[in-house]
């Protein structure tokens, strides 16, 4: 992380691995994903949930400002993001990397 690559139309400098999702507890059962720090840009993540003895679940997700889920007992974990159009992130480079992980 940390490394910069190709700009954007505006000129700036993108990392190729940003941390730009936060995640919080918005009430017992429901979680919001936020874009926080890359504003004005999409974000393409890589979402599991997990629950008390249920199967992990795992799906792709395009962000731009932020998504709410429903998740009982766990959080979500981010398993990775990426600024869409960055080198290698595109929704198809990410379910290639995420075979397992549905549309979401």
């Amino acid at each position: 992380m940390g490394e910069a690559h190709a700009d954007d139309k505006s000129g700036a400098q993108l990392p190729y691995d940003p941390e730009c999702l936060t995640i919080t507890q918005s009430s017992s059962a429901t979680y919001m994903i936020e874009n926080a720090s890359c504003i004005g840009q999409s974000v393409l993540a890589a979402i599991e949930l997990s629950g008390r003895g249920i199967q992990a679940r795992c799906f792709t997700k395009k962000i731009r400002t932020q998504i709410s889920i429903a998740s009982e007992g766990v959080a979500p974990v981010v398993n990775y993001q990426c600024i869409e159009g960055a080198p290698g992130c595109t929704m198809e480079d990410l379910r290639g990397m995420f075979p397992e992980c549905h549309a979401g």
